[in-house]
Formats: structure tokens, C-alpha cells, sequence
């Protein structure tokens, strides 16, 4: 406590780490009055090998521990060397150099920007935005970092679109259905999304283009079951002939494959 009251008004600031549970130090905290934050549940006892409690850290402006010890006036001296060697700056002059270091950052991310590095780009802003977020060069980050994701999105929507158009130009439509599929699922906000349904719609409603596509799909088991047939007739063996031919009408009687069927299963 007097530890405290000492350093405070010299620009120190004292925080206490507790591996105790938060129930036992709320109730701890409700029953002592204490003018300084205490964190409960800390983990850090292992990792900084304390054995002893209690344990002072003092950490210099610059971040860097310069003692480690159990007496509170050994940790008091540390304190005050440090204070010598690195005083503390005015409230003024650190918020200046965060607002420079908001600004820098912000100016980072912009570059990137400009010279299309959108992914890199991406994380400065959101990087920029969670460690500025009260202040100027923060707001705006989180505010381009919104703008940016909706342009990635769009590009990507774009370039699947892209694809899906080059499928259905060379005539692979249950490719480039299931690619203007993708578009719509993975892409739904964007414009592309949008220029993709119209296009999906227009394919499922096509009649030449649904009789092409019965095709392709009766070619898949067509093809193997006319070859199976005309073997059983090479060896004589018309009626097992016949049962591949039925089954080609009887499940692709729309198809070119189906006529074939029939016309050879007449001559048997």
C-alpha cells in the first residue's frame, strides 16, 4: 500500500498477479481495500520461475524487466534506478507518440493498398483498427477495412464468375452449373452472386441445354452398356444382349443412345 502511494505520483504503476481463482480475489478485494489492479487466475508463476511470494517485477519504460526479487525495499531501489535512468513521459507525450504510431500505421496499411497487396493489406487495417481503436487513424482503418473485404469479396465472386462462364462457354454445363452454384453459395452479398443466378436460372431453363446434358449423363453409362451388348451378340448371345439394350431404353429412352438401342436390338 505505501509502496503504492510513493511510487504513484511518480508516473509507476503497480500491478498485482494472483493465481487464485477470480471468486477468491473479488472477495479478497471487497474485504482490502486496495488502490492498485489485481488480476486474478494468472498463470505466469512457472514461466518466470517464482518460487516465493511475494515476487516484484519492475519493468522499465522501454518494457524490459530490470528486477526480480522478494524485498519490497530491494524492488523500491529498482524502481527508482530506473526512474533515473528512463523518466517517465508526460500523459501528453505518450498520447502523441500513440497517435503518431496510430498514423503510421494507418499509412502502412494504405500502402500496401496502393500497390494491390490486398491480403497484407487486409491484416494491417484490422491490425490497425484493434490496437488504435480510440483514436482517429483507427476509426478510419476499421472503416476502410469494411470498404476492402467487400472489394476481396467481389473479386473473388468475379474471377469464380469468370470461371463458371468458361465452363459454360465450352459447353460443360453440369460443370458450370455447379460453378455458378459455388458463386452464389460462397459469394451471396456480391454483384457477381447476383449475375450468377440469372445465368443458372437461364441454363436450368434451357431445353437444348437440358436434352445435352441428358445426353452427356446417358453417355456415362451408355456407352459401356452398348459395348457389353454388341459383345453378347458377337458371341451369339442374344438375350443377354437384350437386357443391356432394355435397360438403356428403359432408363434413357429420351437419348440418341436409346434409338441406337432399339435399332440394333430390331435386328437381332
Amino acid at each position: 500500500m505505501q509502496l503504492h502511494q510513493d511510487l504513484n505520483k511518480k508516473g509507476v504503476h503497480i500491478i498485482g498477479l494472483s493465481d487464485e481463482e477470480d471468486g477468491k480475489v473479488s472477495d479478497y478485494l471487497k474485504d482490502n481495500e486496495t488502490p492498485y489492479y489485481i488480476a486474478s487466475g494468472s498463470k505466469s508463476a512457472r514461466p518466470y520461475g517464482i518460487r516465493g511470494y511475494p515476487t516484484f517485477f519492475v519493468v522499465n519504460p522501454a518494457g524490459k524487466i530490470t528486477h526480480i526479487g522478494h524485498d519490497i525495499e530491494e524492488a523500491r531501489k529498482a524502481v527508482e534506478k530506473a526512474l533515473k535512468k528512463t523518466p517517465p513521459k508526460s500523459a501528453e507525450a505518450v498520447e502523441k507518440e500513440y497517435e503518431a504510431a496510430a498514423v503510421a500505421s494507418l499509412k502502412k496499411a494504405d500502402t500496401l493498398y496502393k500497390k494491390k497487396k490486398l491480403s497484407e493489406a487486409l491484416e494491417a487495417y484490422e491490425a490497425c483498427a484493434l490496437d488504435y481503436a480510440d483514436t482517429p487513424s483507427g476509426k478510419t482503418a476499421k472503416a476502410k477495412l469494411k470498404s476492402l473485404k467487400l472489394e476481396v469479396a467481389e473479386f473473388e465472386a468475379a474471377e469464380a464468375l469468370k470461371r463458371a462462364d468458361t465452363l459454360a462457354a465450352a459447353k460443360k454445363y453440369p460443370q458450370a452449373m455447379a460453378a455458378y452454384e459455388k458463386v452464389i453459395d460462397e459469394h451471396g452479398d456480391t454483384a457477381s452472386a447476383k449475375k450468377a443466378q440469372t445465368k443458372l436460372d437461364a441454363l436450368r431453363n434451357d431445353k437444348s441445354i437440358a436434352k445435352d446434358m441428358r445426353e452427356a449423363e446417358a453417355a456415362k453409362k451408355c456407352n459401356g452398356w452398348l459395348q457389353m451388348a454388341r459383345g453378347f451378340v458377337k458371341h451369339d448371345k442374344p438375350e443377354s444382349a437384350k437386357k443391356y439394350y432394355r435397360m438403356i431404353i428403359e432408363q434413357y429412352g429420351d437419348t440418341s443412345f436409346a434409338k441406337i438401342a432399339k435399332e440394333e436390338m430390331s435386328r437381332l
